[in-house]
């Protein structure tokens, strides 16, 4: 595959470009869209081989730079010019809508001008900031490059992290919402105490003091909101500054229709992951 010049697009001395710090021009749709085409082409993929599944020659700048992200994340890893498709990218595509934006938002809390920027929304008044102001704040989070790239990297971070409901994108300006806040807020609880170390168990992942449900599940056949633990299991843990956000898959039961299922979800820790 040739030098992917759309996610390089800064031209530097002696010729070479630089890479831009923080991806533009993609949707969250384009990242999912890219995660899938890779796994229709059976996890293994060039980038010239999904072009077509795309969306033909004009999407292929779009295609580029969501492979690329999909790379950052680790959704994808790449052998020579191919695509791979991981665990991560794997169990994305196979989640339901709610489960992937959970999922997202759980890799985008690590990746680091991403994580700058939710904490200087955290520190603003009211947890929020202007657009046009996070447009020049690129240039020292990510050493973007010209005025209109920066504004891709604003509209990008705007799509993504809103889709995974970690702000609100009012047009104008973005809002840390209260999910936003607590993932990036490692070691913080919003319902029960940090425990000290959680531990691998038979059945997933144990907090001493018992399951404790961090986020609120819905049954998806009654709508009630009085959900039991039945079991868990410990997907994929991410280290974040001094803790660990852990993503998690619940068994679930509603006490009240006696409905049966399954939810991802996630917690921030401040001790250890494993036993």
């Amino acid at each position: 595959m040739a030098p992917d010049e759309t996610a390089q697009p800064k031209k530097a001395k002696g010729g070479f470009r630089a890479k831009l710090g923080a991806p533009a021009k993609l949707t969250a749709e384009d990242l999912i869209r890219a995660i899938q085409n890779v796994n229709d082409k059976g996890g293994r993929a060039k980038l010239g081989d999904l072009v077509e599944l795309f969306g033909g020659e004009k999407r292929r700048e779009f295609l580029s730079r969501s492979l690329t992200f999909a790379f950052d994340l680790g959704f994808l890893t790449k052998d020579g010019a191919s695509f791979v498709l991981e665990q991560g990218g794997k169990q994305l595509l196979g989640a339901n809508e709610d489960d992937r934006k959970v999922a997202l938002g759980a890799k985008l809390v690590t990746y680091q001008p991403y994580r700058d920027v939710l904490l200087r929304l955290r520190d603003e008044k009211e947890r929020q900031l202007k657009k046009k102001t996070l447009t020049e704040a690129w240039s020292n989070i990510a050493g973007g490059g010209g005025r209109d790239i920066r504004q891709e990297m604003t509209k990008t971070f705007a799509s993504l992290a809103e889709y995974a409901g970690l702000v609100e994108d009012s047009g104008m300006t973005i809002t840390l919402k209260e999910e936003g806040l607590r993932l990036v807020e490692t070691g913080t609880e919003r319902h029960a105490p940090s425990p000290q170390k959680v531990v691998q168990g038979a059945f997933g992942l144990v907090p001493p003091q018992g399951p404790v449900l961090t986020v609120a599940f819905v049954c998806p056949r009654c709508g009630g909101t009085d959900i039991g633990i039945l079991d868990e299991e410990l997907v994929q843990s991410f280290s974040v500054n001094s803790g660990n956000v852990v993503l998690i898959k619940y068994k679930l039961l509603c006490r009240a229709c006696k409905e049966n299922f399954a939810r991802l979800g996630q917690q921030s820790i401040s001790g250890t992951v494993g036993a």
